[in-house]
């Protein structure tokens, strides 16, 4: 771990730390709520505080833990996506793509809630024949549908390269049914709130 205190405002830190998870680093740009012009702030690197715990407050992290997910998506479709990601950054392969799989599954629920209690497999040739879904994209859809189950069900874990397939597959199937249609209606009347 390594800290600096930013000369003009020493309120604000600037922290590199090594996750405990994935060995990378990351830095963190924060605010010592306890800072005081008359003392010293904490040593982050003596270990004298928690981090953040109540003195901290984290304002910016790099790289950023948002990662690439797509724009306008259900809350918890994007829930489901990053737990995705976090979960391939952390190279916990079989985790990650379990929960692409449900970001997928929960989203085609969303599309067309009159499909909702059809299994994964026949919602996706639905919105392929309602003309929701292309036909690649839905080879797509059924790519992450299948390695998804493999991830759950299957007996050999799943690869970094499975995964990384499964994750891309899984952005552009909720790219082009949730983030394309919500950057048409904006364009289409740019004072609705879409």
């Amino acid at each position: 771990m390594a800290q600096h205190v930013l000369r003009s405002d020493k309120a604000i830190n600037f922290v590199i730390a090594i996750c405990g998870v994935c060995d990378f680093p990351s830095l963190y740009r924060c605010f010592d709520f306890k800072y005081s012009s008359l003392g010293v702030g904490k040593d982050l690197t003596k270990f004298e505080t928690d981090f953040p715990g109540d003195r901290f407050a984290i304002a910016d992290i790099w790289p950023s833990t948002g990662g690439d997910t797509p724009p306008d998506l259900p809350d918890n479709v994007a829930k489901f996506f990053e737990q995705g990601t976090n979960n391939e950054r952390a190279e916990h392969w079989d985790a990650a793509g379990a929960m692409f799989r449900k970001a997928l599954d929960v989203g085609t629920k969303i599309i067309d809630p009159s499909f909702s209690n059809k299994n994964l497999s026949q919602r996706i040739n639905l919105l392929r024949e309602s003309g929701r879904l292309t036909s690649d994209l839905a080879a797509w859809a059924h790519e992450v549908r299948i390695d998804g189950n493999e991830s759950v069900h299957g007996n050999d874990p799943e690869t970094r390269e499975d995964v990384v397939a499964i994750h891309q597959f899984c952005r552009a199937v909720l790219l082009y049914t949730f983030s394309m249609p919500a950057l048409v209606a904006a364009r289409k009347n740019p004072d609705a709130k879409v």
